[in-house]
């Protein structure tokens, strides 16, 4: 048993992980919202983009559970930053909550989908159509019908920010769309749509949110150790 537990991934590097999220969310609670923000979501991103390399291959059961908390955790970054933004007092156990709800919605949708349409269920491609039109519909619905008004009384620094984002991550899943609908046709340059919009999602989203971050919440950053 132990020599089973030794050679498992468990052990190495699941604990190694562990302990470098743990040490980062401690220290992250600690800072102004901004700072924390960037360097939780920098781990995840780093975490999510090792998971899903090709060169990594994590046991069936192991690998769906890891795909699906880095598929919430990858919208949970987006509604995170828009209800902090929305909140009058900055962010809140419920403003949290409201933007897990929120990161949750979309999968259980596109998982309802799959169990009611045997095809997308049998079609990779299908199942990621169904994820992204469904964000892009909740996104939509976001960014011009609702935030506009419950972001009404919120400074005018903080109000763009949030919607900046919001259209940021909407434009990221439009691209998605674009892609695998070509592909699907068999237009294989589309590849390179999908490279772009991979591009917004692990590598220039945090840049995006510093740059249209109000000018205290970056001096912030620049202040901190």
């Amino acid at each position: 048993m132990w020599q089973a537990l030794y050679d498992s991934p468990w052990h190495h590097p699941a604990l190694a992980w562990v302990a470098v999220v743990l040490f980062g969310l401690a220290l992250a609670l600690r800072q102004r919202f901004l700072v924390g923000y960037l360097m939780v979501f920098g781990l995840e991103i780093a975490a999510d983009a090792l998971a899903s390399a090709p060169f990594i291959h994590l046991p069936s059961g192991v690998g769906t559970v890891v795909a699906i908390f880095f598929v919430v955790a990858g919208d949970f970054r987006v509604f995170l930053l828009v209800e902090r933004c929305v909140a009058p007092r900055g962010l809140s156990l419920v403003a949290g909550l409201r933007a897990l709800g929120l990161a949750v919605l979309v999968p259980l949708a596109s998982a309802c989908i799959r169990l009611a349409v045997p095809v997308v269920s049998a079609t990779p491609r299908l199942q990621y159509l169904a994820y992204e039109g469904l964000f892009v519909v909740l996104a939509l619905v976001l960014r011009f019908a609702i935030l506009p008004r419950r972001l009404g009384g919120r400074d005018a620094e903080s109000r763009q920010w949030a919607l900046d984002v919001m259209l940021f991550a909407l434009v990221q899943y439009v691209l998605w769309v674009v892609a695998d609908v070509l592909l699907m046709v068999g237009f294989m340059p589309a590849h390179g749509v999908r490279i772009v919009s991979n591009l917004m999602y692990y590598a220039f989203f945090l840049p995006f949110v510093y740059v249209r971050a109000p000018r205290g919440e970056r001096e912030a950053v620049a202040a901190s150790p």
